[in-house]
Formats: C-alpha cells, structure tokens, sequence
C-alpha cells in the first residue's frame, strides 16, 4: 500500500485553488521536508499517507500472530479469528477512504487516489455475500467495483498498476473459466476511458505474454481489439498486431516468396492442398536451424501421409548457400525465402524472436501450436492423422 512514489503534480492541484510548484527529490517529500501551506490536496494526502500507516502497521501484527499461531493446536479456530479481524481491519480502512472521498471532493486524492486503496468486504455485500465460499472468489468479481476507470487520472499513480498486479496475482485463475472473465473485469470498465483502456490492454497483453497464455491474449484481441469502437495509440496497435500471427487460435495472414528456381509460392496455396501445414522459419547459418531439418524429415516419414505439408522459410541473403544446403540436406517439401535475411517482412509479421521457429496450422491457417519440440508435434500430427484414418 505504499504511495511514495505518487506523481506530485496532481497532488498539489486541485480544481479550487490556483497553481503551486515545488522543486523536491521523493526522499524530501517522504521524510516530510517538503512543507506547502493552504493545499487542499497535499492535507488529503498527509491523511490519506496516514491512515495506511496505520493500516499497515496493524495488519503487520496481525500477521505476527498468523506465524506465531502455525504452532498452536487451535491453529484452524486461530486462523478464522484473525480472518475475521483482518475483514473487520479492512472495512474500517473502507470507512474512513470513504469520508476522505467525501470531504475532499474535487481533489486528485479524495476522486483518484483514496478509493484505490479501498478492498471490498464481503461484509459490506449482504444481499450477494451468501453466493461466495470465500472471500477470493467474491473479491474476483467486486475488487473493482469503487474504482474509477472514467477518470485517466489513474494512470497519474503507481497504485493503478498495483492494483492490476493483485487482482491478477491474487484473485485471478487463467486455468478456469474465470480466466477470461478476469479480463472482462477490466477491460469492459477500461473502456469507458480511451487512454486507461489503451495501458489495461498493453498491461493484460504484457502480463500473458511472459506465463505464455496465448487464449488469453487471442480473446483479447478477438472480444476486445477487432469490436473496439474507438482508437489504439500507434505504439499500442502495432504491439497488438505483433501478436496476430503469433498467437495459438489466430488466423495468419497470408504472404508468398519463391523457391530457389525464383518461382513464387504462396502460403494459401499449400493450405488449400493440405490438412495441416507446418511454418518453419530457418537460415542455412544457423546450426539448430539445419539439424532440425533432420528431425523434420524423420516427422514427415513417420506421419506419412498428404495431408501434412511443410514450408520452409529461408531468412536469408545468400541465396546460392541457401540452395546448396536444400540440396545437400535433401529437403522434400516447399522452400521459399525473399533473401532479405534479417530484414525480411516475415519476421516482425510473425514476431519471430529467434530461430528456428516454428507454427503448425490448419487448413484455414490458424494457428494449431507454437514452437513445439519434435516429440510435441509428433504427438499432435500422429493423434489427428491417426484418429481420422481410423
């Protein structure tokens, strides 16, 4: 619940009362050496600051106890006590935010600020309270609902970003079929605001990406970006794009290059010829790239049949090596490449971040599954080709 690193400007101003600056480091405002008379927002401030203080400091001993009860044998009966304090803690600190909100009114901290650090109770829910086991899955649905998502002075404060980090470390399972209402929760809010839809969006689409949840980030995209009325930052739509032709569950655009004769191939070609196609994306300088090509041609013999097709792209500049290698290598299906090496178009196309790289589509050209190792798509193509020949 820190607030040290608040953006001062906001602080300082409020609609009432004219300008005032300062020039001060955040170590001299925190240790109170920063003095401004007749502020309106910095006296919200001072008790906002102190407030979670002692929030904190109570919550601190409460959890004192917690480790000091795990060898009590009324450690259960303990726990539910605490549970209970902390719930009656929490809805204190609620109460006296929401007396800060109103009588500071106008203000970035009593609008913006205070009702961020405001976590619902189910205490405070009566009428739907009955409808939770517990107090997770009840603030998975309401954790948001005295947050403001209209105002983009939200994004003035690190709180913001906090609170995205707890709703989605803390009450969020992307393993479930809350998974994609998490995102409902803060998308369908964010939208009422252009620029906090826009940072909820890169946040959410950055948050998936680094665990990997390519569903989450397609339903993104598919619910939120291509039905989205209003418009993206540059910056933000050419992140999101970089994801199109990235992500399991998307559809790839298609392109075309020529094989080493200079005749021009196009993706949807091999497509319209073949159940499942495999991308692979590989350079004649690169070892793991050409020892692949081995084991590729070990998975084409052992799925064995027309249904699957391969099309490799050569990010390459020297087109002569490039064909000796096909040749030496004795490569069978379709090899194209623009010979633009690491400035061809596929690669920000399709968000190659190293090679080899590898996509296994369907016939409409969605993507089936992201760079899997050989024992992976084996086990993939042999469970479709096998099951359907049966």
């Amino acid at each position: 619940m820190s607030i040290d690193k608040v953006n001062l400007k906001p602080l300082i101003l409020s609609k009432s009362e004219p300008e005032t600056s300062i020039t001060a480091t955040y170590d001299e405002w925190n240790q109170g050496k920063v003095n401004i008379k007749g502020s309106k927002e910095n006296k919200a401030y001072d008790i906002l600051q102190q407030v979670l203080n002692n929030h904190q400091q109570q919550i601190k001993q409460f959890a004192e106890r917690v480790n000091t009860s795990r060898v009590d044998s009324f450690y259960k009966r303990e726990m539910e006590t605490i549970e209970d304090h902390l719930s009656y803690r929490y809805t204190q600190l609620n109460q006296v935010i929401f007396n800060i909100n109103n009588e500071y009114k106008g203000t970035f901290v009593g609008d913006i600020l205070s009702p961020m650090f405001i976590v619902p109770q189910m205490s405070e829910y009566p009428s739907v309270s009955q409808n939770y086991d517990n107090s997770v899955s009840f603030l998975h649905d309401h954790f948001w609902d005295l947050s403001d998502f209209k105002d983009q002075r939200v994004l003035n404060t690190p709180q913001f970003t906090n609170k995205l980090n707890e709703y989605i470390g803390s009450y969020s399972d992307f393993n479930s079929a809350k998974g994609t209402s998490t995102i409902d929760n803060v998308l369908a809010r964010a939208k009422a605001n252009p620029m906090v839809f826009d940072y909820c969006v890169r946040y959410l689409l950055n948050a998936f990406s680094e665990n990997k949840l390519d569903g989450m980030m397609s339903y993104i995209i598919k619910k939120y970006i291509d039905t989205y009325e209003g418009k993206l930052m540059d910056g933000t739509k050419a992140y999101v794009n970089s994801f199109r032709q990235f992500l399991v569950g998307m559809k790839v655009n298609d392109f075309s290059a020529n094989t080493p004769k200079g005749e021009a191939v196009a993706l949807s070609n091999l497509l319209a010829k073949h159940k499942a196609v495999l991308l692979y994306f590989w350079s004649s300088e690169d070892k793991g790239s050409t020892a692949m090509n081995n084991d590729l041609k070990q998975l084409l013999a052992a799925v064995n049949t027309p249904e699957f097709g391969i099309m490799g792209i050569g990010i390459e500049k020297d087109g002569i090596k490039w064909k000796n290698t096909i040749d030496q290598l004795g490569l069978s299906w379709v090899n194209v490449s623009d010979l633009k090496g690491v400035n061809s178009a596929l690669i920000p196309q399709f968000n190659i971040k190293k090679l080899p790289h590898l996509l296994l589509l369907r016939a409409d050209g969605t993507i089936v599954s992201r760079n899997p190792n050989m024992q992976q798509l084996m086990a993939i193509l042999l469970e479709a080709f096998q099951a359907k020949n049966k």
